[in-house]
């Protein structure tokens, strides 16, 4: 097959691809848009993240299919690829790991005021925090807006804490590491619950500003909100004015309703808010997982077998 990869994935991996047969090209998404060569053009598979804004995808007539390497698919022309009838893989499970590890890490900072005593080390000031200020996950509540790949392994990993996991879904199949399930309709009476709540949905019109000044009523005042799905689905505004209002213990943010996040934004300077610029999903291994799966989509196709992880438009995954 021709493949069009517009991230590097190394020589050792191209390398590995040509050894099976395959033409391997590379047209760096962050390069200047320029003419591509007749190969580059008659690319079977075209493997990456946004490369349509530069490159129109009426531009390679003989293209099979897109494999994404981001999980978020709203960057793409959808509805011309949907006309087409043209398949679109996107990096769903590869994530979970790294995100997993980031939202504990999140969470424990959160918990053990780790910003503070962060600040004490750097003033050099003993100053022990006592009375309750260091919290235990021990019997907390932990509640997950979605129960896909990432709550499962984030849950998995809170077993070892003790902590109680719920689970808001569109259905209320049982699922790994997750005590209770509830419809995502029942936000409303369940969010009052919530020691944690992590936001893990897609963007839909649904989702749309679901987390805003009613429900953060509902939640309590030292809750802890975490991000790490899309930005849209929290009305940062709305988040602002609660936090300033003393809402929630902390609010630990991966994705923003625009990114970069403004330079201008107050999130950056609330003392109650940690911030990561959308790099939940690195790690050292995150590559090759990634790699491995774009792999195992390309023998697929070789063999006419059905491709792993195919987009769900109406589901927003």
């Amino acid at each position: 097959m021709n493949l069009l990869f517009t991230m590097d994935y190394g020589a050792e991996n191209f390398d590995l691809l040509r050894r099976e047969g395959h033409t391997v090209n590379y047209v760096s998404e962050t390069e200047p848009c320029r003419e591509l060569t007749e190969e580059e053009k008659s690319c079977d598979v075209i493997i990456g993240y946004n490369f349509f804004e530069k490159y129109p995808l009426s531009g390679f007539p003989n293209l099979r299919y897109i494999q994404l390497v981001s999980v978020g698919f709203n960057h793409i022309p959808i509805e011309e690829i949907r006309r087409l009838n043209l398949p679109v893989c996107h990096n769903v499970g590869m994530t979970r790991w790294p995100i997993a590890e980031w939202v504990l890490w999140m969470i424990l900072s959160s918990y053990k005021c780790a910003n503070q005593l962060a600040q004490q080390q750097k003033d050099h000031v003993w100053q022990p925090l006592t009375g309750g200020r260091i919290l235990e996950l021990t019997g907390k509540t932990v509640m997950f807006l979605g129960a896909g790949n990432i709550p499962q392994e984030v849950a998995r990993k809170l077993k070892a804490f003790d902590a109680k996991t719920v689970a808001l879904n569109l259905d209320t199949e049982p699922v790994p590491n997750i005590d209770e399930i509830y419809l995502i309709g029942e936000i409303d009476r369940l969010i009052g619950d919530a020691d944690i709540l992590i936001c893990c949905l897609p963007a839909t019109p649904a989702t749309y500003h679901m987390l805003n000044s009613d429900r953060f009523a509902l939640m309590k005042d030292d809750a802890v909100l975490v991000n790490i799905s899309r930005g849209t689905v929290v009305n940062e505004c709305d988040l602002i004015k609660a936090l300033k209002n003393g809402k929630f213990r902390n609010v630990c943010l991966d994705v923003f309703e625009t990114e970069p996040l403004d330079t201008e934004s107050p999130l950056w300077d609330m003392d109650r808010v940690l911030i990561t610029p959308h790099t939940a999903i690195e790690s050292d291994l995150s590559y090759q997982r990634v790699f491995d799966m774009i792999c195992r989509n390309i023998r697929h196709a070789e063999a006419g077998e059905p491709l792993e992880n195919p987009v769900h438009y109406e589901r927003g995954f």
